[in-house]
């Protein structure tokens, strides 16, 4: 491949030289399409009872070292809660209550549902805890459409660094650790002394996604840079020999002599 669709948080300019591909930098590195009819968001939750931590996400993402640190704040917040929903079995649910050790009456686990069901999950939820080494990456799009950001870990790795991606094109770098401690820090601090400033986000986060490249404009950045990229490929000096080996290559069949 030629080219690495991706932005400047995913792949920093000083970190080009770790990849083979040339970098397409776009102002987002996806573009996101919500699921119609969704509700606007509701009102935080922890304003009115105690704290509701998230984790909507697939079991591959869901790590030992990921469960510790949540425990951790839970621990933090004897009150709060930690809301897991997804395609669990009952040996992976089993495992995850093992880790949570004496914070496992704060946590509830909820099965899989129909995906507009799975959305509206987020109007029990204060604010995402994501996963990693692998972040989150549509899924993360969903919660900020409903209201709910995520307090990130950021990595060096491209799957490190999706969710970061995301909150620092919507503006919202606060919620970005670099260490898991920090990343504690900030669960427990959003629900509790930055609340009100949580809540004031929540209301704000779908219009300011859709004002966002994530929404607005993405088509046409790829199409301008698409064109900029045939362009260059018209202007290399490539040979025939060298265009018929690249096509073999890539499995393509060379009919012509």
């Amino acid at each position: 491949m030629d080219y690495l669709i991706t932005d400047r948080l995913v792949v920093p300019e000083d970190r080009q030289h770790e990849h083979v591909e040339k970098m397409m930098y776009l102002p987002s590195i996806i573009d996101y399409e919500p699921t119609r009819g969704l509700p606007e968001p509701n009102p935080l939750p922890c304003l009115s009872g105690p704290p509701t931590f998230g984790v909507l996400q697939r079991p591959l993402k869901i790590h030992a070292d990921d469960l510790e640190v949540w425990r951790r704040v839970l621990e933090r917040l004897p009150e709060s809660r930690l809301l897991m929903k997804g395609d669990y079995c009952g040996s992976f649910i089993q495992w995850m209550k093992d880790r949570f050790q004496d914070q496992v009456h704060q946590v509830e686990i909820l099965g899989k549902t129909s995906s507009f069901d799975h959305k509206c999950t987020y109007q029990r939820v204060d604010l995402n805890l994501d996963p990693w080494p692998q972040t989150a990456g549509v899924s993360a799009c969903d919660a900020l459409w409903m209201g709910v950001p995520a307090v990130t870990l950021i990595g060096p790795r491209v799957i490190q660094r999706t969710t970061a991606s995301f909150l620092t094109t919507l503006g919202l770098t606060d919620f970005i650790a670099e260490t898991p401690d920090q990343y504690v820090d900030l669960a427990v601090a959003w629900v509790t002394t930055r609340k009100h400033e949580l809540a004031e986000i929540r209301q704000g986060l779908p219009a300011k996604c859709d004002a966002s490249p994530i929404r607005t404009g993405y088509v046409e950045a790829v199409e301008v840079a698409y064109r900029q990229a045939w362009r260059a490929w018209c202007a290399s000096p490539m040979s025939l020999a060298e265009a018929q080996a690249r096509l073999r290559e890539a499995g393509a069949e060379v009919a012509y002599a």
